[in-house]
């Protein structure tokens, strides 16, 4: 139909001023409303799509001891290596492991050979090319005794070796499946580090200005009147050999305790901070901060040292105590549900049927009937005692555990617990350092609270095999048995995950048993992170710094894109 404008301005000059002015308005409504639905239109075949920019300000707990994949042992040391530095692989935000530096990989028949080629023209920040022989040296340093490298274990027993400058090949004594996140170490420079002594390592100005070949290169170090960093920035590193990440810019801001990271955080000096306790991060969220959770490959329980305290030697005791634990009261008042009940060595497994009674009380008139069951009997003060050929023996024994705490807090309940079915326990709570060096290391106690890491490989071998009973083994129950050991030695040299899967079942079935270990819960990882980082996920934990593959998926800025 063709439009007459002429006879339409006739029409339009004949109104009055105030038919003029309602046309016009009419008629600006109408294109307006023609544009925006063609707009939205439109728009509905269009997406946000991530694009680079915008800077993180994330707060964290302690000062780095080590910015250096070998030695780091702080929280803020490993979570800056772990973006400063790259390894042939890495832990992604779903968990599972993708090349960095590798290109490819391939493992040999019988499981112990692992030959890894690496990407073409990787190299440093420093512009230094990257090749085999940097692998090479820094497997060796982990390895070197003399530096006392928290990743040494994972290196004993393993030949590394350079057939050419991409080529790496790691030769185990046995199949080992669990070998691969080894992989993940951090490269460190050789034509930096290989002229530095012992002394000269430890003490190396670039454990604390790192040159590495991660994601985020070094840009800029605040440090305060004494010397000490209290603020790194870092900047995207445009040649990372997998590709530029999307966030410019991170600041990782140092505090010296929890108190100033969330002082820090209501003020709005940092926007994002990992490892939460649950009371913070139930008053973060009633304050309005998006609080995230994932899992973390991590069980605590009490474990029961046979050697030391007889008591437990007595299985009635064991089942007894395990059965008037209501675990579901501990998650609710210590975690305040930021975690999940466990009754196994492994975090998240598929639990048994769960058979305990509706309430506490029940849980300890169970209990208790079982013990009397079995020729136990309350004295004069209320405490469950039973005599036989050897004498009198009494249910009473100390508790021991960290100052943590969350752990105090769980210590009390299960005191309380415990308490309600004639058991007198007496707590015993420790520093970190003396924790480890007077009760754990000798494994004087009777009991310790405590918990483990177990690990994404899900290797139970350094927990629970025999022979690891004494220091430095992490046999803290001081459990032996010899079906136990050779499911868990199959375990550990299976060549497939479900063959894996059904020795480490079969062990648990084993564990529950005998219960040589109260389990108790699994906690929650806890994280605050700014509405405007989008596009984030977080994998189960074996560490904190492993929250930051989340980081490196994620995004700030945007752009609308054609789908």
């Amino acid at each position: 139909m063709k439009v007459n404008i002429s006879k339409i301005e006739r029409v339009v000059k004949g109104f009055s001023l105030v038919e003029k002015v309602i046309f016009f308005i009419l008629a600006f409504f109408l294109i307006w409303s023609a544009f925006m639905f063609f707009y939205s239109v439109m728009d509905a075949f269009r997406k946000d799509s991530p694009m680079r920019g915008g800077e993180l300000h994330e707060g964290v707990v302690g000062y780095p001891s080590f910015i250096n994949p070998i030695l780091s042992t702080t929280n803020s040391g490993r979570d800056l290596s772990y973006l400063i530095y790259s390894g042939l692989m890495r832990i992604d935000e779903k968990g599972e492991l993708q090349p960095d530096l590798a290109e490819s990989h391939t493992v040999s028949p019988d499981g112990t050979e692992y030959t890894f080629i690496l990407r073409n023209g990787v190299a440093f920040h420093d512009g230094t090319p990257l090749t085999s022989a940097d692998v090479v040296f820094t497997v060796e340093a982990a390895k070197n005794p003399s530096l006392k490298s928290p990743a040494a274990a994972n290196w004993q027993g393993v030949t590394v070796s350079a057939p050419d400058s991409r080529t790496v090949v790691f030769t185990l004594k046995t199949p080992y499946m669990p070998f691969i996140e080894n992989t993940a170490l951090g490269i460190l420079p050789k034509h930096i580090w290989d002229t530095a002594d012992l002394a000269q390592f430890t003490f190396s100005p670039y454990n604390f200005s790192p040159i590495g070949s991660g994601p985020y290169k070094v840009a800029e170090i605040s440090k305060n009147a004494a010397g000490s960093p209290y603020l790194y920035e870092l900047s995207a590193w445009s040649d990372y050999a997998p590709g530029e990440k999307n966030i410019s810019t991170l600041y990782f801001h140092i505090y010296p305790d929890e108190a100033g990271r969330m002082a820090a955080l209501r003020k709005g000096e940092v926007e994002s901070a990992g490892d939460l306790s649950p009371a913070d991060a139930q008053l973060l969220k009633n304050a309005g901060f998006d609080i995230r959770t994932t899992d973390l490959f991590r069980v605590f329980g009490v474990f029961f040292n046979q050697n030391q305290a007889t008591l437990f030697t007595d299985k009635i005791v064991r089942q007894a105590l395990d059965k008037a634990v209501d675990r579901n009261r501990i998650i609710d008042t210590v975690l305040l549900s930021y975690g999940n009940e466990e009754d196994s060595p492994l975090p998240s497994s598929d639990s048994r049927e769960n058979d305990d009674l509706a309430s506490t009380t029940e849980q300890a008139n169970s209990a208790r009937a079982l013990l009397s069951a079995n020729g136990w009997k309350a004295n004069s003060d209320g405490i469950m005692e039973k005599k036989d050929t050897k004498g009198t023996r009494t249910l009473s024994f100390t508790l021991t555990t960290s100052d943590n705490p969350e752990l105090m807090a769980t210590a009390s309940l299960l005191k309380e617990q415990w308490g309600a079915i004639g058991a007198d326990v007496v707590i015993l709570s420790l520093g970190a350092e003396e924790l480890a060096d007077t009760a754990i290391r000798p494994r004087k106690y009777d009991a310790l609270l405590f918990g483990e890491v177990t690990g994404r490989g899900e290797d139970l071998y350094p927990f629970w095999y025999s022979g690891e009973r004494r220091d430095p083994g992490l046999n803290i129950a001081q459990y032996t048995n010899g079906k136990a050991d050779t499911l868990l030695q199959d375990a550990r040299t299976a060549t497939s995950s479900a063959e894996t899967a059904d020795k480490l079942s079969a062990f648990v079935d084993i564990i529950r048993e005998d219960v040589p270990t109260v389990f108790l819960y699994s906690p929650d990882f806890i994280y605050t992170v700014p509405k405007k980082l989008r596009g984030l996920e977080l994998p189960t934990l074996e560490m904190s710094h492993e929250r930051l593959s989340g980081i490196l998926s994620s995004y700030i800025k945007t752009r609308r894109v054609w789908k």
